[in-house]
């Protein structure tokens, strides 16, 4: 099959590609260079308000606004020194004991929402912190906010309490709901397709097959695979939520079947001979990389006969590109089961535009997801417009997608389903980003 051609490009600068690895640094640099990028970004959002540079010079009384990185208290959140005193006192088998209210709420809500009435946030800069209460419901509530998140707020310490009562919170950027997409009729262009799964089966030999349009008709193949110019194969991670350390991933993912790599390398063997692939890694499905954000590309050695071609291309997670003009980024699922276990929040769509308007793809590392200690920039923090937002899910059984408003440029977000839920392959338009196309594979 003779594809159409076109353009790609990866970031220049190859900002989640780790060249160099240091492991000595502190994570607190990590936070403030967050903070001083975002910084940036707030500031000409509160040019009418009297802006303290710094918490620690904070007035009581005096109305003003500040500009800080949120942390979350919350009780059930693990902690490392109660679960290891718990794990002496076991071994003691001392039972008279009691480690912490909170142990055994911890270990009962690990696959729920670690949230509780007695969380509160805290606002902290370089500096100092400072309490943030809420004067009305409808400025910000727990579940909108999770630990990482930069922020400016506009209020007043309370003279008693010391807590800074807020009025009004800012955030970077700001998202709202454009127009609907197209799912009925194809428009002319160049489309990309996502995939997420790495798990073998009858359906995805069928679905690869398509895209080689071995068993779809020639009038489909001219008038619709061909502009088919790329595939992006996603990771899926078998888990419901984040476990709490990469040991407790590693025995899980010894403690489990996985997928016979063998059976996906052949198969990826057979379409990267027709066709463009990016290959992403998940925390579950990573072949041999690391498990912390950023992920680095699959080592080859899993994939022995398709890592060999050129349209072979195994890239890191998250992953930003750029075909033609359409600029796309891939974030990383552990992100958003992140935030589902320390929030409320149970939509991958909500979830998403909440990132958008954080200004951030993982707001909650280091503090509860495992990443990389970076200290002179954030190569999380987002600072370019984007076409297309994609996500990969382990939540919903269809694909979801929305169209929105987000930084004043029309952004297109897609949650796609682990094709072993729902055996569908999702197709955009880069042309046309309005243009979202479902092929459910029998």
């Amino acid at each position: 099959m003779d594809r159409v051609s076109f353009t790609y490009e990866t970031n220049a600068k190859q900002k989640f590609l780790l060249s160099k690895k240091e492991f000595t640094q502190q994570f607190s640099g990590f936070y403030f260079a967050r903070l001083k990028q975002l910084r940036s970004v707030l500031e000409p959002k509160l040019t009418q308000y009297n802006l303290i540079d710094k918490i620690v010079d904070l007035k009581s009384e005096e109305k003003c606004a500040l500009i800080g990185t949120i942390y979350k208290e919350m009780k059930l959140k693990p902690n490392v020194l109660v679960e290891y005193t718990r794990d002496k006192l076991l071994e003691e088998e001392d039972t008279n004991i009691v480690v912490g209210e909170d142990t055994d709420e911890s270990k009962k809500t690990t696959n729920l929402h670690r949230v509780s009435n007695e969380d509160g946030i805290v606002l902290e800069d370089e500096y100092a912190r400072v309490n943030l209460k809420f004067i009305h419901d409808h400025i910000a509530t727990m579940n909108d906010l999770v630990t990482g998140v930069v922020v400016g707020v506009v209020g007043q310490e309370h003279a008693e309490s010391g807590d800074f009562m807020v009025e009004q919170i800012i955030y970077p950027y700001e998202v709202t709901t454009n127009t609907t997409t197209n799912t009925t009729m194809k428009s002319n262009g160049k489309y990309i397709c996502f995939l997420s799964g790495f798990t073998m089966n009858h359906s995805l030999e069928m679905a690869i097959d398509y895209l080689n349009g071995w068993n779809a008709s020639q009038e489909e193949v001219q008038s619709f695979l061909k502009n088919v110019v790329r595939v992006c194969w996603m990771g899926a991670n078998s888990m419901d939520t984040i476990v709490d350390s990469t040991m407790e991933l590693f025995d899980h993912q010894q403690s489990k079947s996985h997928p016979n790599y063998q059976l996906i390398d052949s198969a990826m063997e057979s379409l990267v001979q027709t066709i463009d692939v990016d290959v992403i890694p998940s925390f579950s499905e990573c072949l041999g990389t690391n498990v912390s954000l950023p992920q680095q590309p699959i080592y080859k050695a899993f994939l022995p006969k398709s890592s060999i071609y050129q349209t072979c291309h195994l890239v890191t997670n998250p992953y930003e590109f750029k075909i033609d003009d359409c600029k796309i980024l891939v974030l990383p699922q552990e992100s958003l089961q992140d935030i589902r276990l320390y929030s409320s929040k149970t939509s991958d769509l909500q979830i998403v535009k909440q990132l958008l308007t954080y200004g951030h793809i993982c707001p909650t590392a280091p503090d509860t997801l495992d990443c990389y200690a970076f200290t002179d920039k954030d190569p999380f923090v987002l600072t370019e417009h984007y076409a297309m937002v994609v996500c990969t899910s382990a939540h919903c059984n269809t694909v979801q997608y929305e169209m929105i408003q987000w930084n004043q440029h029309s952004t297109l977000l897609v949650i796609i389903p682990y094709f072993t839920k729902s055996n569908q392959l999702v197709f955009v338009n880069i042309n046309n980003n309005h243009d979202v196309q479902i092929k459910q594979i029998i």
